[in-house]
């Protein structure tokens, strides 16, 4: 599965925005514009991200600085599963809450380096033979011509030049739009508010959702294939309860 994701959803998705300064603080990276920032934690539970508004939309002052992405004040909920020959890895670091949580034990490989740019904030995970980079950074959205988006990217490199892999990837996000950590999707013109997976023959190019469906204040989309960005669509979508996929990497 190759996937890339836009703002906010509670599973798997991507995003994409304007490059500035970044700003690091002892236990997370952040780099944020005018419209998005992206926080990815630096500290106990390393790789794991969070994605907020800054202004968001400019011409809505409701969605100012708020979450996209559960992980205030440092990100640890959201994670990515890399599966190797059918063995499941957690990216990144494995901290003492989500441990706490699964309360069972988990494949783990090594972080070979995290750090930030001016444009994008780059962790290096080992595991034996396959290293896999995770690039969290703003995207052009083609629907707005602008970089009110982020993208959220993963390499994979086999380093046995004799030995092939069969590798998966699973992103797991944890979507709260503003105060509402049950927010509603859109897919197409279905609107979801309980559990569905969609497979790659159903899903359309975009996912949405919202802080409300009746009135919005606070509105994501997930770009899921866009083929002048090299996006290409996920083999499924999953939409579920946040218990549901943290427990079961």
């Amino acid at each position: 599965m190759n996937y890339k994701f836009m703002k906010r959803l509670s599973i798997l998705f991507i995003l994409i925005f304007l490059a500035v300064e970044p700003s690091l603080a002892n236990d997370t990276f952040e780099l944020e514009n005018e419209f998005i920032k992206l926080v990815v934690n630096n500290k106990d539970a390393m790789g794991r991200f969070a994605i907020e508004t800054t202004q968001g939309d400019p011409l809505n002052d409701k969605d100012d600085r708020e979450l996209l992405i559960y992980g205030r004040p440092i990100p640890w909920t959201s994670y990515t599963t890399i599966l190797i020959d059918d063995i499941p890895y957690l990216f990144g670091t494995l901290d003492k809450r989500l441990k706490r949580r699964i309360q069972k034990d988990l494949n783990v490989g090594k972080v070979l380096f995290q750090r930030s740019s001016s444009s994008a904030i780059i962790t290096s995970c080992q595991f034996e033979d396959i290293e896999v980079i995770q690039t969290l950074t703003f995207f052009r959205n083609p629907n707005t011509n602008i970089n009110d988006s982020a993208l959220v990217r993963y390499d994979i490199i086999n380093h046995n030049p004799v030995v092939t892999h069969n590798v998966g990837i699973r992103i797991m996000l944890d979507t709260k739009l503003g105060k509402n950590d049950g927010a509603p999707f859109r897919m197409g013109t279905e609107a979801v508010t309980s559990e569905i997976q969609f497979s790659d023959d159903t899903l359309y190019d975009y996912w949405m959702t919202f802080d409300s469906l009746v009135s919005p204040n606070i509105v994501a989309q997930g770009l899921l294939q866009d083929p002048s960005n090299a996006l290409t669509m996920p083999d499924r979508l999953h939409l579920a309860n946040w218990g549901t996929l943290v427990d079961t990497p």
